[in-house]
């Protein structure tokens, strides 16, 4: 059965149950794209996935369930396989979305001219970033990640009181990664981007990918110590999305954060503001609705560098007697968890060259490798990096085999500078270029 067949199905079975409150939430995706390397298809693949979502409260108590089988016997499972958990549950009086109207505003979240990009396209465009690679610097002497890819998904919601929406959104993709040489130095360089409609520059995608190989080449470390460093924009996101939790209220509920009562105070430097925006048109993280049927509504977290908000999702919310924000999101196995629906850093004054002339002497970080020794709870921060070491402004050389030590809460204070660009990846992380003195880099 299709969806629309499996909601009503799921509702049937609901409606003659013990169940006081339920919650249904389908997902239906289709992702289409290939790999390539030396110009050959390595993979191929189309692939459809649908799953159906249940949260139902018997007696208050919750239970949850899923299911990737549309049949009626698989549905009629899940219901009973929800009720089965909620016996095992706490109790929860939990109050659903009542039905409500979202923004007006188009979101852009499909472009219908994403049905007509077909693999013979995508291939094409690979071949013409791998040629592009091959040409752009004789150092280049490898192009071992290639891809281009298309997905699209068909989101239903429902619950017991009459809310009910859907909306379809969709993205294409597309990047490469390029191993450059030269003497005894290797470097990758990867570069990825997105957007609603097939409209890539490959240029642009190889030249980006060619800049973070090709300038860290030859690149040594320096000595350890206390360095003013500027975290290029893409950098920039990667390292604030490790720490996004600290600002969703129910890590605060659990004391997973360190802001715990600190709404109103200063957390930051008076440069840094930071907002939850699911209303700008096309981006990733924007929806007219979060995963619990509530209205996604703009979230102002800090302003000037004052705490000013969490972000709550339904039960979160009941716990402190607010109204949630609309960040609910919904995870592998249908439980609700909390999200940033576009995290937000507002763009600054400054253009690069005048950040990068902000001391005598700067480290510029490139790249980040891996995050495993950074805690959001803790805010500690230990992280390998790369990039370049600055001397009134100019390279001077690249830098790598440092780690990038400090703590996040002290990192948000000791923000000196932010640009005027944004790194151009399709990220629903949006975070320029920041200039901050307070980390130590050990070599």
């Amino acid at each position: 059965m299709n969806a629309a067949q499996a909601l009503e199905t799921a509702a049937g079975f609901l409606k003659k149950s013990r169940v006081q409150q339920w919650e249904l939430f389908l997902v239906a995706s289709e992702q289409s794209g290939v790999e390539l390397y030396k110009r050959v298809v390595k993979s191929q693949e189309l692939t459809t996935t649908q799953r159906l979502y249940l949260r139902v409260f018997s007696l208050q108590r919750p239970g949850y369930a899923y299911t990737e089988n549309f049949s009626k016997e698989s549905i009629h499972d899940m219901v009973e396989s929800a009720l089965a958990n909620s016996e095992l549950a706490d109790k929860l009086a939990l109050k659903l979305a009542e039905p409500q109207s979202a923004i007006s505003a188009e979101l852009e979240l499909y472009d219908p001219s994403l049905e007509q990009l077909e693999f013979k396209t995508m291939i094409e465009f690979c071949r013409e970033m791998e040629d592009l690679s091959y040409g752009l610097d004789q150092r280049i002497i490898n192009v071992p990640y290639l891809y281009c890819a298309k997905s699209k998904d068909e989101v239903f919601f429902q619950n017991s009181l009459g809310h009910a929406y859907n909306y379809v959104r969709g993205a294409v993709y597309g990047g490469l990664g390029v191993l450059a040489a030269e003497e005894k130095s290797r470097k990758l360089g990867y570069y990825s981007t997105g957007a609603r409609r097939f409209e890539f520059d490959a240029s642009q995608i190889v030249q980006e990918a060619g800049r973070r190989a090709l300038g860290l080449l030859g690149a040594r470390s320096i000595p350890s110590g206390k360095y003013p460093v500027l975290l290029r924009s893409h950098v920039a996101q990667e390292l604030l999305a490790i720490y996004a939790s600290v600002f969703f209220a129910d890590m605060v509920q659990k004391g997973k954060s360190r802001l715990k009562g600190k709404l109103g105070e200063n957390i930051a430097s008076p440069l840094f503001s930071l907002y939850s925006d699911p209303h700008l048109p096309g981006e990733p993280g924007s929806l007219p609705f979060d995963g619990e049927g509530v209205a996604t509504q703009r979230i102002a977290v800090v302003e000037k560098g004052v705490l000013l908000s969490f972000l709550y999702h339904l039960e979160s919310a009941m716990k402190e007697n607010v109204s949630p924000t609309g960040n609910a999101t919904r995870g592998a196995n249908g439980r609700i968890a909390t999200t940033f629906m576009n995290f937000v850093v507002p763009l600054g004054p400054h253009s690069l060259s005048e950040l990068q002339q902000a001391y005598p002497r700067l480290v510029q970080i490139e790249k980040l490798e891996g995050s495993a020794s950074c805690s959001a709870v803790s805010g500690e921060i230990s992280i390998g990096a790369q990039g370049f070491l600055l001397e009134n402004g100019q390279i001077m050389h690249p830098v790598d085999q440092i780690t990038l030590s400090g703590n996040f809460f002290d990192v948000l204070y000791a923000i000196e500078g932010i640009s005027q660009h944004y790194d151009n990846s399709f990220s629903s992380f949006k975070v320029p270029d920041l200039l901050i003195n307070g980390f130590f880099l050990a070599a």
